[in-house]
């Protein structure tokens, strides 16, 4: 049996169909990870990550200029206030993932997956 081309027309209608649907399942995939109640929970500790970049570039960046001590104590209080209420936010995230996540999700089928093996 002879090899037949397909026709250019077919070609560039199916490759411009597979390129639409890539791009479609892309966003829909994007779309998904961004609605998930995880990226709710770690928003807390991007914004922790946000501010210890803004932080270390603060302090590289500034590092040649002369800046009066009354100011790098005022700074540097507002900078550990900022880490307290960050630190916080963090042990708070923490504690809602092991009770919200870990606990039900983790904990409690490997529990009864143990009590199974262990009756049976």
């Amino acid at each position: 049996m002879p090899d037949e081309s397909c026709p250019e027309e077919v070609t560039r209608g199916v490759m411009a169909h597979v390129r639409r649907d890539v791009r479609h399942s892309f966003f829909n995939r994007l779309q998904a990870t961004l609605n998930w109640q995880g990226v709710a929970r770690l928003k807390p500790a991007i914004a922790m990550a946000l501010l210890l970049i803004v932080v270390l570039s603060s302090v590289i960046v500034g590092r040649n200029s002369p800046v009066p001590d009354a100011e790098v104590a005022q700074a540097l209080a507002d900078v550990k206030m900022a880490l307290a209420y960050f630190s916080d936010a963090g042990r708070t995230t923490g504690t809602a993932v092991k009770q919200d996540i870990i606990g039900p999700f983790v904990v409690r089928p490997v529990s009864r997956s143990m009590n199974e093996i262990i009756e049976n």
